[in-house]
């Protein structure tokens, strides 16, 4: 992935993660095509990669570094909704990113 200037720095366990387009189409077992309009996948978790990451959050006056790293792929439930230069990108806490992509 090619690094671009990035208009945000994510503060404290905030993660900036560009979300991957979603699949048009899907195919059954049986080969039916549910199309995107029907198979709506924003109920669930969102599959995105990490944009930028914050510094880290306190604990007991320790700053822990977050898990995850920029370029990794990751899968997250939740996020505050970002355009920047026209790209829709997700703030989203540490905590709301359920595991990394491998």
């Amino acid at each position: 992935m090619a690094k671009k200037d990035v208009l945000i720095t994510p503060l404290g366990d905030k993660v900036l993660i560009k979300k991957e387009a979603p699949q048009s189409e899907k195919k059954t077992e049986s080969g039916i095509i549910i199309p995107q309009t029907v198979n709506n996948d924003d109920r669930g978790a969102k599959r995105g990669v990490v944009v930028a990451v914050g510094e880290g959050k306190y604990i007991d006056g320790t700053l822990v570094a977050l898990s995850v790293k920029p370029g990794q792929k990751v899968l997250f439930t939740w996020g505050d909704d970002v355009v920047i230069n026209g790209d829709e990108y997700h703030l989203v806490s540490e905590g709301n990113i359920l595991g990394i992509v491998n």
